[in-house]
């Protein structure tokens, strides 16, 4: 099962109508996170894509050859930065909706739970129906101290998805998974969609008594509270 964490507003309005949103790439944590980096074109791939140019273009090939070897002179970081004001200069086209695997992550708890003032609830069979209303389907995130790099001119397009899909070893401990949209959008949920809910141990009356009356319905909901023993999350029926 995949869960997604709420601070006490997104709990509210959750319990009163479930769902799912989809928010623009550039609002993420992570300002790292879907701009791949650039490098130099290896020497093999120049004499590659050279001659691939000239066959397309009519272009002389050692035209192109030049071509490439003088726009891999072009300092990485200037490139990057020309191609992020790009992205935030364009309309987006890219959308995320962040799941985990760890409903029991004191980071996570307190970073995006609003230390316990929110919840967690977990999902099971939507999944497969967002997967089937998004492009990229549902991915589960790549945590790597490398970041996808792309050539300029851009030769691989796969390392632009790539990008998307892979976070810096610090965001280990989310344990994500991803869904990608190219549009904002809100999907909605029925309740027997929603298999869990956890609220956090310092929720408001209000959150607790609009998740526990989802149990009518069918749909499982809990307590966090530290474990007194060790430091992590453990979780008690309600």
């Amino acid at each position: 099962m995949l869960y997604k964490y709420l601070n006490a507003e997104g709990a509210k309005d959750f319990l009163k109508a479930p769902q799912v949103r989809f928010k623009d790439w550039r609002k993420l944590d992570d300002s790292m996170e879907v701009v791949p980096g650039f490098r130099a074109y290896a020497e093999a791939e120049v004499d590659a894509l050279a001659t691939k140019m000239a066959n397309e273009t009519l272009v002389p090939r050692e035209k192109c050859a030049h071509y490439l070897r003088t726009t891999s002179l072009v300092d990485p970081a200037y490139l990057e930065g020309q191609m992020r004001k790009e992205f935030l200069a364009q309309e987006s086209t890219l959308f995320v909706c962040s799941l985990t695997a760890r409903p029991e992550s004191g980071a996570m708890w307190a970073h995006y739970a609003e230390n316990h003032r929110g919840i967690v609830f977990g999902l099971a069979g939507a999944i497969d129906r967002l997967c089937q209303m998004v492009p990229c389907g549902l991915e589960r995130m790549t945590y790597s101290e490398h970041r996808p790099q792309i050539t300029f001119p851009i030769a691989d397009r796969g390392a632009l998805r790539e990008a998307v899909f892979t976070k810096c070893e610090d965001w280990r401990y989310q344990a994500e998974w991803r869904l990608v949209a190219n549009k904002a959008s809100t999907a909605p949920l029925a309740v027997p969609e929603v298999a869990e809910i956890i609220v956090g141990f310092d929720v408001c009356e209000e959150i607790t008594n609009l998740a526990v009356a989802l149990k009518a319905q069918g749909v499982k909901v809990a307590k966090a509270y530290p474990d007194p023993a060790f430091h992590r999350v453990a979780f008690k029926a309600l």
